[in-house]
């Protein structure tokens, strides 16, 4: 017998990865290859369709794997986040890809910077800085401070363009 899962599902179980990982922090190391292949291999899902069904889904979609990522890294930060230095190129793709979607949600891009910023924080002094010198970090980050994001989501980008700029300016 097979069965299927509703697609509404999978975004909340992507969630839930980051959500036992924050929770049991290094402990994880031994699930963490078979995690982010899964999450690796979901964010490279592609919805060609101008259904606002499907468009809602893709954010969902993003949104959880970004939860699962910013779970991830949180529970790594203290002890071994270089366990998550193997991915780090593809997360970064990655959320290139949430950032300049034209269809992305508000807080998909909270989400984005969130992560942003928690990579920037759990990850030492200078190590990021090729990948957030991408002229899309900074014009993502100034987009949501001329927007009319809400107040949340201004916070996050405020807090996120503190981060990365310490991050930038370690020597």
């Amino acid at each position: 017998m097979v069965l299927t899962l509703h697609r509404d599902v999978k975004p909340a179980i992507f969630g839930c990865f980051g959500d036992i990982a924050l929770a049991v922090g290094p402990k994880c190391e031994a699930y963490l290859p078979i995690v982010m292949m899964v999450l690796q291999q979901a964010s490279q899902t592609r919805i060609e369709s101008d259904s606002y069904d499907m468009i809602d889904y893709a954010n969902q979609l993003r949104e959880g794997i970004l939860e699962a990522y910013v779970g991830i890294t949180q529970g790594l930060k203290a002890s071994r986040i270089d366990l998550l230095s193997p991915s780090v190129q593809h997360i970064f793709g990655f959320l290139q890809i949430c950032a300049q979607d034209e269809e992305r949600t508000e807080a998909l891009t909270r989400c984005v910077i969130g992560l942003l910023g928690d990579l920037a924080d759990a990850f030492p002094a200078g190590s990021l800085k090729p990948l957030l010198q991408a002229e899309w970090v900074e014009q993502l980050l100034k987009s949501v401070k001329q927007s009319r994001a809400s107040a949340a989501t201004k916070e996050v980008a405020k807090w996120a363009r503190e981060i990365v700029k310490r991050q930038m300016n370690a020597v």
